[in-house]
């Protein structure tokens, strides 16, 4: 086949999928974004420190390109796109208060940390922050404890499982997996709103109720809630 048939047959298959349902795949890549979408509001409203607040709003951008590339049936690029979600999210924990150290990262490329390293760091340093953690992953809804890991294995491709199996340009467009994609994309959200309400839930009262009533919906008893918030909310 010649190029111009390859891709052609790849504009045709892209059409196919996003006249098919796109549009629903876009609507729904929101939907399980929603938590997500109320932080970034609330953190740019409340907690830019003028250190690394583009990471915030390139959030926003990233969930974008992940309804974007769900919506053409792009799955594995999807996949990339949601990574990037969690290393924006966790960049901005530690950056935000360390100008210095972002400084040079911009300048060179070094002081890049990793996920275990803001979580270790975020132990250290805000209170209750593992035990509140902690409570979240016993109460989780997503299936993954730790969805950054199972997006890992994607980008990393060092299992059979998650190799990348093109045989033509049409093959990229994987739209039967999309579901599967928009599952990724609220296991996603919930893990990293369990990590920012783990490290600002000290200040519950001024955390808008759209992702309060999430948390509190999945502490059932007296007992969870006292010992997540220290008292119970108002």
């Amino acid at each position: 086949m010649t190029h111009a048939a390859s891709v052609s047959e790849l504009r045709d298959r892209i059409t196919e999928v996003v006249d098919a349902k796109g549009v629903l795949t876009a609507k729904e890549i929101e939907s399980q974004s929603k938590l997500l979408l109320h932080w970034a509001r609330f953190l740019t409203a409340n907690y830019l420190t003028g250190t690394a607040d583009e990471l915030i709003g390139a959030l926003n951008s990233a969930i974008r390109e992940t309804a974007a590339c769900c919506s053409l049936g792009l799955v594995r690029p999807a996949l990339f796109a949601m990574r990037g979600q969690v290393d924006l999210v966790l960049s901005w924990i530690y950056f935000r208060d360390h100008p210095r150290e972002y400084e040079l990262l911009l300048r060179t490329g070094d002081e890049f940390k990793l996920k275990t390293e803001v979580l270790e760091y975020s132990k250290k340093h805000f209170d209750n922050f593992g035990n509140r953690f902690g409570i979240l992953k016993q109460i989780k809804k997503r299936k993954e404890d730790d969805p950054y890991r199972l997006l890992s294995a994607h980008v990393h491709a060092q299992h059979a499982r998650v190799l990348p199996n093109i045989g033509s340009l049409k093959d990229v467009i994987q739209d039967t997996l999309t579901d599967e994609c928009m599952q990724v994309q609220f296991e996603v959200s919930e893990y990293l709103s369990d990590i920012l309400f783990s490290i600002f839930g000290v200040n519950f009262h001024t955390i808008p109720e759209e992702i309060t009533s999430q948390i509190n919906a999945r502490l059932k008893t007296p007992e969870q809630r006292a010992e997540f918030y220290g008292s119970q909310p108002k």
